[in-house]
């Protein structure tokens, strides 16, 4: 009992350290002068998905979904204290997400599961829009921003697939190589 509590506590502090890391890559994607080359809106690297997809990888679905929301929460409202940005960064990380776990529980390759949440999520967030404006024009977009979840969530799934070895072999020494009883 004493181990399982220890297990979850080290998968919670674990949780919170991504979800920290999700926030600052999240502020890093926000000032990165990257639409300054691509000045299209909606197109951004979705750094901050990498503190998810690691998270979903060494700990399970719920602490993903844990690092996910309090990411969003956090880069929404110190960032953009917008209803209708945070609406949009909701719906693009809750598809995102629920894409993201369907394909890792499928055993998909990291870079497949990150192109996969990249695309789901430019695609929630146009549904949010047509939402929003009762326009289902909204949707033509989509031409523009499939190519760039492609590139950018395969940028991503690369770096998070290279970083995911280092990761879990750092998460086995510091937290006894076990999360089981923790999911």
């Amino acid at each position: 009992m004493q181990e399982k509590r220890r297990r979850i506590l080290r998968a919670l502090a674990l949780t919170a350290l991504l979800s920290a890391l999700g926030a600052a890559l999240g502020y890093l994607d926000a000032v990165l002068p990257v639409l300054r080359f691509i000045p299209l809106p909606g197109i951004k690297l979705g750094l901050a998905n990498a503190a998810t997809l690691l998270a979903l990888c060494l700990l399970g679905w719920q602490y993903a979904a844990a690092v996910s929301l309090v990411r969003i929460l956090l880069v929404n409202l110190l960032l953009f204290p917008s209803a209708t940005a945070l609406w949009f960064a909701l719906a693009g990380g809750a598809l995102s997400l629920a894409v993201m776990i369907l394909l890792q529980k499928c055993a998909f390759h990291t870079v497949t599961v990150s192109v996969a949440g990249a695309v789901a999520h430019n695609l929630a967030q146009l549904a949010a829009a047509a939402l929003l404006t009762s326009s289902a024009g909204i949707f033509s977009y989509f031409t523009v921003l499939l190519p760039a979840g492609i590139v950018t969530g395969a940028l991503l799934g690369i770096l998070t697939a290279l970083i995911l070895p280092r990761a879990k072999k750092a998460f086995e020494t510091q937290f006894s190589g076990n999360t089981e009883g923790a999911e």
